[in-house]
């Protein structure tokens, strides 16, 4: 079963989750499900609640995240020039069958790259902004 179907997890602190198990009787196979799940957690059963408190990072997981941060900063940004692509393939389109010149084909193409341009700028900001989150202490 997940998690979310025996019961309610919540974080009541930044350092700290707290599972709700509805069934009093699941609340040791909750904790062996998370111990087996190998994260690197120690979970503390107080009754109907799992309390799991969440270590510092070190600064080996600081790095692999941020390895992931640039995974997912370059998936953005071919997602937003593939988006470009499938704009520009319509408008050809159009402009081929004769709808719209081709100044104003040139002109939207202008218009579009701008918007990728100020997108992938904005996506590259929070990534570094994110970066610098994670490798404070």
């Amino acid at each position: 079963m997940k998690m979310v179907e025996v019961g309610t997890i919540a974080a009541p602190q930044p350092t700290l989750l707290t599972i709700q198990v509805w069934d009093a009787g699941l609340v040791e196979a909750v904790i062996k499900a998370i111990q087996e799940a190998n994260l690197g957690l120690n979970p503390a059963s107080d009754g109907q609640f799992v309390r799991l408190p969440l270590p510092p990072l070190t600064e080996e997981r600081r790095q692999e995240f941020v390895k992931l941060l640039h995974q997912k900063l370059e998936t953005a940004k071919v997602e937003i020039r593939q988006i470009r692509q499938d704009f520009r393939n319509i408008w050809m389109r159009v402009k081929d069958s004769g709808d719209i010149s081709d100044d104003e084909f040139f002109r939207r193409e202008k218009i579009l790259q701008e918007l990728v341009d100020k997108s992938i700028l904005e996506v590259e900001e929070l990534s570094k902004a994110k970066e610098q989150e994670l490798m404070e202490i």
